[in-house]
């Protein structure tokens, strides 16, 4: 008798030839780990998801890793649709800002990849020159500027801003680092006299978009274009939970 490991692929293979995509999602039988961190699709280690979406994994840390511009990124949290990653480069207050060149205000695409800085970001920049005039119109729910002094040695003195209010350009400009909060999207509405107060978590938000027009969703799942139209991402539908993937978990009824 064959071991069961042997009949759930052979299963799991007919069922890919006889119910294709997006009725079975065939790549149950290819998953992949660093550590203890599971890779979803579309991202790839060595063999499973999309070669575009390719990580790295530090067999000495276990820790996940993204390549940019030539430098390697820790990863600290990994969905289908977005990576959080620290953006520093050793001490806080390096340059750093030089890694996170990006292509146009519309997007801001991170070159020679397919991820893009999201605007869900609010930024902390570092080593500002005189010319900037910039304030400080954010604060996190937590002592966050606090933290980062006291366990980063970040310099006492900075500008911020959401992304989401003002142009990502003008925030870079006439800095040489930064650091990043990562916003929940559920924004705490406070007097402007005390400043926004925010739910954040420390990281670089970086969304995941598909390219081409091409949509490779599953079944119950719907395909959202970039504002160019040429890539996209899926997204389950009310009652329905998953990656949205055809070649991913797909989508499936709650309850």
């Amino acid at each position: 008798m064959l071991p069961f490991s042997v009949h759930t692929s052979v299963f799991l293979l007919l069922c890919c030839i006889l119910l294709p995509p997006p009725w079975i999602p065939c790549v149950l039988a290819c998953q992949e780990s660093c550590g203890n961190t599971l890779v979803p699709y579309p991202f790839r280690l060595s063999k499973c998801g999309r070669k575009d979406f390719l990580l790295h994994c530090n067999e000495e840390t276990s820790q996940l890793q993204v390549r940019l511009n030539r430098l390697n990124f820790s990863v600290m949290f990994i969905t289908s649709q977005a990576l959080l990653i620290d953006p520093m480069q050793g001490a806080c207050g390096k340059p750093n800002i030089k890694y996170f060149s990006f292509i146009g205000e519309s997007s801001y695409a991170i070159p020679e990849s397919n991820y893009f800085i999201s605007r869900n970001n609010a930024l902390m920049m570092y080593n500002c020159n005189e010319n900037s005039s910039c304030g400080c119109d954010i604060r996190p729910e937590f002592d966050g500027v606090a933290e980062l002094e006291n366990y980063f040695d970040c310099p006492s003195q900075y500008c911020c801003g959401l992304i989401k209010e003002h142009s990502l350009l003008r925030l870079m400009k006439n800095c040489t680092s930064f650091v990043s909060w990562a916003i929940n999207s559920d924004i705490m509405d406070v007097s402007h006299s005390q400043g926004l107060k925010i739910q954040v978590q420390y990281g670089l938000e970086l969304e995941v978009w598909i390219p081409g027009r091409s949509c490779t969703c599953a079944r119950n799942a719907d395909c959202l274009y970039n504002d160019q139209g040429n890539a996209h991402t899926c997204r389950c539908k009310d009652g329905f939970s998953g990656d949205g993937f055809a070649m991913g978990l797909g989508c499936d009824a709650n309850g």
